[in-house]
């Protein structure tokens, strides 16, 4: 679901959005009342942090005012402690704040909903925001809970790395490839997001029968992978990486210099999104002495990595105005680091989104009409949002549907283009987007890397069995080819004579054909 066209406008400005504000606490007959809570902590340690999602929770919800100010009054409450300092301490204190704003400090309002990026507490603050009807949006993160509707019958997810197309990618590329034993290499180091993919894509792989080598490292520890990679030399020719960008290089210059970039082994890096925290897996140049070796070795490398939706922006704001790092609930400006762009769009989208099903549910006859969580959750599974900016999908458990794409380097150019792409049809496909260079020898078959070796990874099966194993694959697959044309040539050979019934035995066609014509003179036989 890639970015869509659409009218833009100039967003007011600040004194214009002030006056908005006002608004919101003045009841107007016929308008309902909308109290949206966000829970969230103010910290360096994480991307979702208010100083960097803040001013798009601010954003969105004065565009929520100006789109919908003649039917809704809208209140945003934020529940933020300056003393909750990482995703642990919000997690225990999560139940605490969200009672006693639903106890003590919500308004009296027609409607609640819940939006927040969300990071640990998913489990706790669902069970309340579900025991009091609440619709819950969590904008950052997906929870496999979310397939049980009976246990999150008011949540779902915008959160622009779900599970189901991370994960879904790979069960649907590697049986396209041919390829059922692959090895994990799972970097401890890298952020939380990676650690949750990795828990639901093992257990699920193995699950279909794939055989799943998994060995953890941690890179801020060592980035040494010489025994990883001379390991999955042994047991495969398929290495999954999860990781960050800088890791995966370094596996991959040393994959090089061990000699296994050679076509007939393949490395599939991942990425959750692009920022400048986690890198961009796709980049081989740093600038420094190992570029080169850097380029060749990443013709053997492949990318998964999200559709270019989830960095869509609406034309009615920056980048720019998105990072100031100002905190409404402090009213304190902090630095912003790097704030994600997926996050901040996934932001805007679930704003954008509950205007879009109040208005719709507003429209409903007086009778049937509910604003409870329940049921304006029902209104938002399996469907499709035309924003204007990009077009969001969530299928029927509300998990976020993102066209996952499997990224291959053109060698001419260097850059990583889409080569497959992630479709949601049932089962799940791919789209072939453009050809792969398999990081072959020049003048190579370019043939996909196989599942195993025709000499098994040890190279002593098959046709290496009596005494080749020393030979690699590829030097035993042309050896191979070359016997097999030479038996073709004396079988042809033979042929011929003996049509002819010279009666010559087969090692009388290896004679010199001057011999061959002396023996026919003197009329010998053989």
């Amino acid at each position: 679901m890639g970015p869509t066209s659409g009218s833009c406008f100039v967003m007011p400005n600040r004194r214009f959005l002030t006056f908005i504000l006002f608004l919101t606490y003045l009841k107007t007959d016929g308008m309902e009342l909308v109290e949206v809570v966000t829970l969230g902590l103010v910290t360096n340690a994480t991307g979702i942090s208010m100083q960097n999602l803040g001013p798009t929770f601010d954003l969105a919800a004065a565009k929520f005012r100006l789109d919908h100010g003649q039917n809704f009054s809208l209140t945003h409450n934020y529940l933020v402690d300056s003393q909750i300092l990482n995703c642990l301490d919000l997690a225990s204190q999560a139940s605490f704040m969200l009672s006693e704003w639903y106890y003590k400090r919500r308004t009296s309002a027609d409607v609640y909903a819940f939006v927040s990026p969300v990071c640990l507490e998913f489990a706790e603050v669902n069970r309340l925001l579900s025991n009091w009807n609440i619709l819950m949006i969590a904008t950052a993160v997906d929870d496999t809970s979310l397939r049980d509707k009976t246990v999150t019958p008011t949540a779902l997810t915008l959160s622009p790395a779900p599970f189901d197309s991370n994960i879904g990618m790979y069960t649907v590329f590697l049986p396209y490839f041919g390829w059922t034993n692959v090895v994990i290499v799972f970097d401890q180091s890298s952020n939380g997001g990676y650690h949750a993919m990795v828990a639901a894509m093992v257990p699920l792989l193995r699950e279909r029968n794939w055989q799943v080598t998994l060995y953890r490292v941690t890179s801020k520890t060592s980035m040494d992978f010489t025994r990883e990679l001379k390991s999955f030399q042994l047991i495969s020719r398929v290495l999954l990486f999860i990781s960050h960008a800088q890791p995966f290089r370094q596996l991959m210059i040393q994959a090089k210099l061990l000699g296994l970039c050679t076509g007939e082994y393949v490395y599939i890096g991942f990425t959750v999104y692009k920022t400048k925290s986690l890198g961009d897996p796709a980049i081989w140049q740093y600038g420094d002495e190992n570029d080169t070796l850097a380029r060749e070795a990443y013709r053997s490398a492949m990318i998964v990595s999200p559709d270019v939706s989830v960095y869509a922006l609406p034309c009615w704001t920056s980048i720019k105005n998105l990072s100031t790092g100002y905190v409404t609930a402090l009213n304190l400006s902090f630095p912003a680091l790097d704030p994600p762009i997926p996050q901040l769009s996934s932001v805007m989208e679930s704003f954008l989104i509950l205007g879009q099903v109040l208005e719709e549910t507003l429209r409903e006859n007086d009778s049937y009409r509910s604003f409870g969580g329940r049921e304006l959750a029902e209104k938002l599974l399996n469907r499709r949002f035309d924003l204007g900016f990009a077009e969001v999908a969530l299928d029927e458990f509300g998990q976020r549907l993102i066209q996952e794409e499997l990224f291959d380097m053109d060698p001419a150019t260097g850059k990583f283009k889409p080569a497959l792409q992630l479709q949601f049809t049932r089962p799940k496909t791919v789209l072939k987007l453009g050809e792969i260079d398999w990081g072959g020898p020049v003048n190579s078959s370019n043939a996909v890397p196989l599942n195993e070796p025709i000499c098994g990874y040890h190279g002593n099966r098959g046709p290496c069995a009596g005494g080749l194993s020393l030979l690699s694959s590829t030097e035993v697959a042309a050896l191979t080819t070359v016997l097999s044309a030479a038996s073709l040539c004396l079988c042809a050979a033979f042929y011929y004579y003996h049509s002819k019934k010279n009666h010559l035995a087969l090692a009388d066609v290896l004679i010199a054909e001057h011999e061959i014509k002396r023996l026919r003179a003197d009329e010998r036989p053989i």
